[in-house]
């Protein structure tokens, strides 16, 4: 389904993301004025962007960073899936990055993919990869175009004041979490065949990047 919308997506960038998922105030203007800006220097530049999860009881929306920070220092708000499947969107420097005023919009010029789980939210020209639709729902489908992004030679940029929120917290051994799992069972044989196929198209296709990026996994 991603790679369907993106063939119908006209726009010169794009944003991957579900439908559920809320942004900061001003999102789309400040990070297109960034991405005109970085993306027409650098075309394997991606424009990454923190995600956050809000309690569904809390008592305002984060518009921007100041009223971000007062609803993480209440608990109402937490990096996205640190109580579900932590390290996933975890981002070092959080204290920094909400206080900071960078010019040109970018927090850190470059961050290293260093982690195999790491599924970064990012902003990009329209022309990078696809989805593997090799991979089944619930196991990698979504990481594995952040592998193959890394190992095409992209680099990974943090925007300095936008952001993304999504209303609820997902939380371990919830409902949610153990359908997960269950179709990660139902689905494992699947996995590990488009995982040995990616990884020789990956190594065919980017031999020169084969030791500068993490190992794909489960």
């Amino acid at each position: 389904m991603r790679n369907i919308a993106r063939m119908f997506s006209e726009t010169k960038f794009i944003l991957i993301a579900d439908y559920e998922h809320m942004f900061s105030d001003g999102f789309e203007q400040g990070v297109r004025k960034v991405a005109e800006t970085v993306l027409s220097a650098d075309p394997k530049q991606l424009l990454v962007y923190r995600i956050f999860e809000v309690n569904e009881n809390a008592t305002s929306a984060p518009q921007n960073r100041t009223v971000l920070s007062e609803m993480l220092n209440r608990k109402e708000a937490i990096v996205f899936h640190s109580a579900y499947y932590s390290g996933a969107h975890a981002i070092a420097g959080l204290n920094e990055w909400l206080v900071e005023n960078q010019l040109g919009g970018i927090s850190q010029k470059q961050m290293s993919y260093n982690r195999y789980n790491w599924e970064p939210q990012f902003v990009s020209l329209a022309s990078i990869p696809l989805h593997d639709e090799l991979f089944p729902y619930q196991i990698r489908d979504n990481t594995c175009l952040r592998w193959e992004l890394c190992r095409a030679g992209y680099k990974f940029a943090l925007i300095s004041e936008h952001f993304m929120y999504h209303h609820g917290i997902k939380r371990a051994g919830s409902a949610t979490q153990n359908y997960a799992k269950q179709v990660q069972r139902i689905n494992g044989k699947r996995f590990w065949r488009a995982l040995q196929v990616f990884k020789q198209r990956m190594n065919r296709l980017y031999p020169e990047t084969q030791s500068s990026c993490p190992t794909p996994k489960a």
